[in-house]
């Protein structure tokens, strides 16, 4: 019995520790890509001009076919009138259609070559903008509810 116990423990370190590494290193490379955020207190991108600010932004730049966000999360964000969404994505075909369903959604359609004034490193993200359009709040985790979010922008962006 004692030698089944050691092997079963030598077995799930063994499993344990490459699993461990793999987190820490997808967890690195998320802080990397952060690092190319545009940073607090950088002028509105020129692809903004003409919104009305304090403005909250939500980027949303994965086709939804292959995000990993659920349709209904990009339908919450178009749902909310205060939110300016940016549509980045290389298909946009399915966000048009949401707009159109959502009669007061507030959407603006880009290129992705906008993709290098907002560093979307996940979709769809987050941004506030002061009344001097001066970018106040940019969110760093993708896995805050969208009312906690607004909370958070909003008293980034009124201050």
């Amino acid at each position: 019995m004692l030698g089944t116990s050691y092997m079963l423990l030598r077995l799930t370190r063994i499993a344990v520790i490459p699993h461990l590494q793999v987190g820490h290193e997808s967890q690195d490379r998320h802080r990397a890509f952060l690092l190319h955020d545009p940073s607090i207190g950088s002028p509105m991108p020129p692809c903004l001009k003409g919104i009305s600010l304090p403005a909250v932004v939500i980027v949303h730049s994965q086709c939804l076919s292959s995000s990993i966000k659920q349709p209904e999360s990009v339908v919450r964000c178009f749902r909310q009138p205060e939110i300016v969404n940016v549509v980045v994505a290389a298909s946009q075909a399915e966000y048009r259609e949401i707009a159109v369903d959502t009669s007061n959604s507030n959407a603006i359609y880009l290129g992705q070559e906008s993709n290098r004034f907002f560093n979307p490193v996940f979709g769809p993200r987050m941004y506030g903008y002061n009344k001097k359009g001066l970018l106040v709040y940019i969110q760093q985790d993708p896995d805050i509810s969208l009312p906690e979010l607004l909370n958070e922008c909003k008293d980034k962006i009124n201050k």
